[in-house]
């Protein structure tokens, strides 16, 4: 069972050079690790001894200070009588206790804990010296000289301990500086060896990953250049590994073959292609030919229309009497027949659409009275830059009037309004005639798609508009009875190539 778990290990290593390669990164990164350790590790040890040395040094002088600040103290305090000194004696001498304990969990040698056994014993001798001297000195004996001066006695002895403990300590501290410096001097020669063979390691990974990775794939990108410029007579050498490289370059031929005989195959098949290819670009051009012929056609078909209207509104002002006017309805009718006729075959600019819109609404005006009122609402900039087949909005304005304005007694208002929303221009035609119901709307523009005679504009406006935007829904109605009516054009804000014609030449 072992057996044949390390034999798959081992054709795994084998045929994968992927884990070859991980399992030579895997242990450079290993070792790195163990040696960071190893150095951080020494590293710290030395730094802790060290450490250790120079507090014991300092606690050790700490402590003598704290015994002469203590002899000092109770020698003011039986000089003046102040217990302030007193005071300072009692802190003093908690601090030396406290400085001792920590020089006792400190150094733990034997020789060590006798002088500071020695020092305990010597310092409560000494405090209890001292506390019998101030109490003799408060109950005004002179015997508290005599306990005076053996506490002085005992304080000088004190720092005899102390500087004997001292000493030990610098002796000590210097062996250990000494095994220290041994140490150190170990461990970079062991550094130093450990980065050596580090850097063969690199060096032989380096060497390896080019001969089994990079050399082999620099060859495979060649010939894929080659490939890529048309030579496909290419086979690169194979060697007997399974690894991956091997297993990609076998690949790679397989495909440098597969595509010479695809290319010989496709060779016989391009002639064939081009033909139909040239057949298709034939109809493309005949089918845009035809829309073309279409939308010309409608835009004509509306022409007729729109002068039988005109003409029946200025014969009838002529009829009432009022010549003037019937002069300025000529005159605005020619401009707009003008406008019809100049360049037929372009679309025009919003403005000047708009301004041959207003001319017509002047004519029905005149025949309407007070009766319709006009208004048109349109931002400079989209009547400057959009740009919409020629009279679109006239048809559309004659049937607002006709249908919704013209039966309604007074107050008639007809509004053309143009906005921008959502990179769309949408110009609205609103009126508050009578309006018509849904059912109506449907028969209206059935009768329109079939060419009644009334509703021609509509129907041709609808589909001028649908050539002319590829949009469905370029053109729609909404209308409620007795509200109004809504007519709305929607085209797409973009730059556009069409030729315009100037606003001279339409309006002169």
């Amino acid at each position: 069972m072992i057996r044949q778990w390390l034999s798959g290990i081992r054709k795994f290593f084998q045929n994968s050079l992927v884990a070859k390669i991980n399992l030579l990164f895997i242990v450079l990164i290993l070792l790195f690790i163990v040696f960071s350790v190893y150095n951080t590790y020494s590293l710290s040890t030395s730094n802790k001894s060290y450490r250790d040395t120079i507090k014991n040094y300092y606690l050790i002088t700490e402590l003598k200070e704290y015994a002469a600040a203590c002899n000092r103290s109770l020698n003011e305090y039986l000089r003046s009588n102040n217990r302030t000194y007193l005071s300072d004696f009692n802190d003093v001498s908690g601090k030396f206790r406290t400085t001792l304990g920590k020089l006792k969990s400190n150094l733990n040698d034997v020789e060590t804990r006798y002088i500071l056994l020695s020092i305990s014993d010597s310092f409560e001798t000494y405090h209890t010296t001292c506390c019998n001297a101030c109490l003799k000195f408060y109950q005004t004996d002179f015997v508290y000289y005599n306990y005076m001066y053996e506490a002085q006695s005992i304080n000088s002895y004190l720092n005899k301990y102390c500087d004997e403990l001292l000493v030990y300590a610098l002796a000590e501290g210097e062996k250990t500086y000494a095994g220290m410096q041994i140490k150190q001097n170990t461990q970079v020669m062991f550094n130093f060896f450990v980065i050596l063979f580090l850097l063969i390691l690199f060096a032989f990974s380096a060497v390896y990953i080019h001969v089994n990775i990079t050399n082999p794939l620099n060859q495979l990108l060649l010939a894929a250049r080659k490939i890529s410029s048309g030579s496909f007579d290419i086979h690169l050498e194979q060697k007997n590994s399974k690894d991956t490289i091997a297993v990609l370059t076998n690949a790679f031929n397989v495909m440098a073959r597969n595509i010479k005989n695809m290319m010989a195959s496709i060779r016989e098949k391009a002639e064939t292609e081009k033909k139909l290819l040239i057949e298709k670009q034939k109809n493309v051009e005949y089918q845009q030919m035809l829309d073309r012929a279409n939308f010309l056609a409608l835009q004509t078909q509306t022409n007729p229309h729109f002068m039988f209207n005109t003409l029946n509104c200025i014969s009838r002002t002529i009829t009432l009497g009022m010549h003037e006017e019937a002069i300025m309805m000529i005159d605005s009718m020619v401009t707009i027949i003008r406008y019809n006729l100049t360049n037929a075959n372009v679309p025009v600019i919003l403005k000047q659409e708009l301004n041959i819109t207003e001319k017509y609404l002047k004519i029905q005006q005149y025949r309407f009275r007070d009766r319709i009122r006009g208004e048109i609402d349109c931002p400079a900039e989209l009547a400057e830059n959009i740009v919409i087949p020629r009279f679109t909005l006239q048809p559309i304005v004659e049937n607002a009037i006709i249908h919704g304005l013209e039966p309604v007694e007074k107050g008639g208002a007809l509004r053309i309004k143009v906005r921008s929303i959502n990179n769309v221009c949408v110009i609205k035609v609103i009126d508050n005639g009578i309006g018509i119901s849904t059912e109506r709307q449907r028969q209206i523009l059935r009768e329109a798609e079939k060419g009644h005679t009334s509703l021609i504009g509509i129907a041709n406006t609808k589909k001028r508009l649908e050539i002319f935007t590829g949009i469905s829904d370029s053109f729609r109605f909404i209308s409620k009875q007795g509200i109004g009516t809504i007519a709305e054009i929607r085209i797409p804000i973009k730059k556009t190539k069409h030729h315009c014609t100037g606003t001279n030449n339409d309006n002169r």
